[in-house]
């Protein structure tokens, strides 16, 4: 080996061993002393439980239109809170076949037979 070798890693060696010893441990946590108190006769909320999703939303309102495609709806409360839904097709298909019955409301269905 190289004598410049063996003298870098003999001074690296010697470096290493005089910082172990001169530096002074780090003290980066004081140890607790005082015990800590916990009360158990107080429930820890940690997060509240939500309901999962179903997918389907409730909305309460009056019919304002409503074609083969789709209904809009007008909510019960606010006049301005307008929503269109799209029928299913078994509804869709209902709704092309119309209704025979009379609606209490308006007369006999305009929309077949």
């Amino acid at each position: 080996m190289k004598p410049s070798l063996i003298l870098a890693g003999c001074f690296a060696l010697v470096t290493l061993l005089l910082a172990g010893v001169c530096c002074p441990p780090a003290l980066a946590q004081v140890p607790v002393v005082a015990p800590i108190v916990v009360d158990t006769a107080v429930p820890i909320i940690v997060s509240a439980v939500k309901p999962k999703p179903s997918g389907l939303a409730k909305f309460e309102g009056f019919v304002m239109h409503a074609n083969v495609a789709q209904i809009t709806v007008r909510a019960k409360g606010n006049d301005l809170a307008i929503r269109t839904f799209a029928l299913s097709d078994r509804a869709a298909t209902k709704m092309q076949t119309g209704t025979t019955k009379p609606c209490p409301f308006h007369g006999p269905s305009e929309m077949g037979g």
